[in-house]
Formats: C-alpha cells, sequence, structure tokens
C-alpha cells in the first residue's frame, strides 16, 4: 500500500523514496481526475524536496484520509459498472464464434459508455485465431482505444 509505503520511508529517512513516490502518486492522479489526491501529494512534495520528512509525515493523515476515500469512491464505481454491464460470464459457450460474439457485445457496450477497460477486453480478443481481415480490424481498434478515440472505435466495430 502506497500510505504505508511513505509512512516507513518517512520513519527511515528515505527522503528519494518518499519524493519519488509522492511525485509519482502526484502524476497517477492527475491521469485518473483524482484532483483530491494529486492536490495533496502536491502539497507534500515541496517538503519532500528540501528533505524535510517530518513535515511530509505531519501532513501525511490529509493524504491518507483523500487517499482512502478516493480508492473507496472508485471499488463503488467500479463494483457498480460491473453490475450495470452485459455479463460475460457463466458456462463457457459452445463454439469459439459464440465467445468471440460475446466479448465484440461487451466490447459494443464499453464503447458506447466510452468505457476505457474496451481496451483491456481487445487484449482478450487478440488471443483468438483470426483471418487478416479481422486481424487488421482488431489492430485499428486498438490504435483507435490507445488515442481514446472511442467514437471511431464504435464506428470501426459497427
Amino acid at each position: 500500500d502506497s500510505m504505508e509505503q511513505l509512512e516507513q520511508y518517512c520513519s527511515a529517512g528515505e527522503q528519494r523514496k518518499v519524493e519519488h513516490l509522492l511525485h509519482t502518486l502526484k502524476g497517477v492522479a492527475g491521469s485518473i481526475g483524482a484532483a483530491g489526491v494529486q492536490e495533496a501529494a502536491a502539497t507534500l512534495e515541496p517538503y519532500a524536496q528540501r528533505s524535510d520528512l517530518d513535515a511530509v509525515a505531519f501532513r501525511l493523515p490529509r493524504l491518507k484520509l483523500v487517499f482512502n476515500q478516493t480508492l473507496g469512491a472508485l471499488q463503488e464505481h467500479l463494483a457498480q459498472a460491473a453490475e450495470d454491464a452485459p455479463s460475460t460470464s457463466g458456462s463457457e459457450p459452445a463454439s469459439g464464434d459464440e465467445r468471440m460474439e460475446d466479448l465484440l457485445s461487451r466490447l459494443a457496450w464499453l464503447l458506447d459508455n466510452g468505457d476505457a477497460e474496451a481496451l483491456s477486453l481487445v487484449d482478450r480478443l487478440n488471443g483468438f485465431s483470426l483471418g487478416s481481415r479481422s486481424r487488421s480490424l482488431l489492430e485499428r481498434l486498438v490504435e483507435q482505444l490507445n488515442h481514446h478515440d472511442f467514437e471511431t472505435a464504435q464506428q470501426t466495430l459497427s
């Protein structure tokens, strides 16, 4: 857990590790839109840069609180999304074509909802034996999803 690591690094006087972990946490939080975590980590980073680990440790409870609240909200959101998503689980289909159809149906739903999980699903589709035309289509989808172009990916899938 990142928060436990921060506490341990502060206690051990590991200034570079504290600074690196805070910087990484700030960047990742910013990338996923967790502004509260990003701001709290950014507040601590200058103290770490000045090797004032006592100040970091003193202010760490605020970061931990925001981090845990954000993590809880994210877990709740993912659980709700899993409940709302069309199910692809259950007994294995009789044929590979049916399984591919299930995955493509789920992919269409994910694209329609702008869900980044679509990219990991495309990776699963890579495991199927595909013809050159299907492989080309899949490569286009990967490129579009890597650029977060869900609308174009939807059109490609249609």
